[in-house]
């Protein structure tokens, strides 16, 4: 008998991601001027948002199905189920330490997590934004406004990708064709 896994959260997460992508594509603004257009915004925020969102729920996903596995250190099993029991299970860390803490190979550091950082910050600038930037390099509402434009969510859906392959190949897992 052959069983097919359907598409579980983090790919239907990473479907999304990517036509929103191609959605923001379609907006341009068409005066000529170097601005974004109100729908290119607003598909490419969302873009950007769900293509972060792929990875902590992939790393959840994958971290879940070894746990369930067993063979995991008793003290890191309870670790991780508190973190993700009282919501402290922030990726920025998580996603350093879980893989390792499994007996996987780090993730951090690796070539392919290179973009990590300026999607996180991408991500997170856009989702809070500061009427006046507290430093030096954190965008203003205008800045953030062009940032959130057609061009950075076709990267953040690539870059989430090659993220995402790389945490199921060291979770020991088969990489899904959408992930490809």
């Amino acid at each position: 008998m052959l069983f097919l896994q359907g598409a579980t959260y983090p790919l239907e997460l990473l479907g999304d991601a990517d036509r929103l992508a191609k959605e923001a594509a379609k907006h341009p603004c068409q005066d000529g001027r170097k601005i974004t257009t109100p729908e290119e915004r607003t598909f490419a925020r969302s873009a950007i948002f769900t293509a972060f969102n792929f990875l902590e729920s992939l790393l959840v996903e994958l971290t879940q199905g070894c746990l369930a596995a067993g063979g995991v250190n008793p003290a890191v099993q309870a670790e991780i189920e508190a973190d993700l029991k009282h919501g402290r299970a922030k990726v920025s860390r998580t996603i350093k330490e879980w893989p390792t803490k499994l007996g996987k190979q780090s993730v951090h550091g690796r070539a392919e997590f290179g973009g990590f950082r300026k999607l996180r910050r991408l991500r997170n600038n856009l989702t809070h934004p500061k009427l006046q930037p507290l430093q030096v390099r954190e965008p203003t509402q205008d800045q953030l406004l062009q940032e959130a434009n057609a061009v950075n969510a076709t990267w953040a859906v690539a870059e989430a990708k090659k993220m995402g392959r790389v945490l199921y190949s060291v979770f020991g897992v088969r990489v899904p064709p959408e992930v490809q």
